[in-house]
């Protein structure tokens, strides 16, 4: 499968100290990082990154879904930067209309600024998969604000983001397994912009 680190280690680089602080830490999920590369108004350009130790390989029906299915507040499209990244597509219905996994489903608000992220909870609705795909950097995987979906993968890997300026809804719908969110230690802060760099850089390393 191609690599593409070079997009995620040149944007790391040449972008400005202020956007590259909008970076995160466990991101999500323990061992999966956000790093901010491009801000433009309300638009963002984001790499995720998988480290090694991660459990993303357990997010998906059936399993014990560390991150779960969710939307998004904008149209987001997707691409394959390293490793094997797969994205899944499903659909809600009521409890009982067409079988399905039965989840607990929340509004959240991860807050990307220094405000604390917001969960609600709310009915427990029923998901069926509708389709699944690998990320490519050849290939445009996109996403309207009503699609719901997951990203799964095994090992390190790498895949990029890119963020509607238009916000379609207030908070992103979350579908869990468990009965409680726990948000402690995700979303931690970069000490500064250079270490963004280098966590970028260490990350890159894994695949040399």
């Amino acid at each position: 499968m191609e690599t593409r680190l070079d997009i995620l280690l040149n944007g790391a680089i040449n972008a400005p100290d202020d956007v590259l602080l909008m970076s995160r830490l466990h991101c999500h999920a323990r061992n999966v990082s956000s790093i901010v590369l491009h801000r433009k108004d309300d638009h963002l350009l984001r790499a995720f990154i998988a480290w090694p130790g991660h459990l993303l390989s357990e997010n998906r029906l059936g399993k014990s879904m560390p991150v779960g299915i969710h939307d998004h507040r904008y149209f987001v499209i997707l691409r394959g930067l390293a490793g094997s990244v797969r994205n899944t597509t499903y659909e809600e219905f009521p409890l009982g209309q067409y079988g399905g996994t039965v989840l607990n489903k929340w509004a959240f608000e991860s807050r990307i600024t220094n405000e604390s992220p917001r969960i609600e909870r709310l009915a427990s609705r029923a998901l069926v998969q509708t389709s699944e795909e690998f990320l490519t950097w050849s290939s445009i995987t996109s996403l309207t604000h009503w699609q719901l979906h997951n990203i799964d993968c095994d090992g390190p890997a790498a895949w990029l983001v890119s963020e509607s300026s238009r916000i379609d809804k207030p908070s992103t719908t979350l579908y869990t397994v468990a009965d409680q969110v726990n948000l402690e230690g995700l979303y931690g802060e970069f000490e500064s912009a250079e270490s963004v760099r280098d966590h970028v850089r260490e990350f890159a390393r894994i695949f040399n």
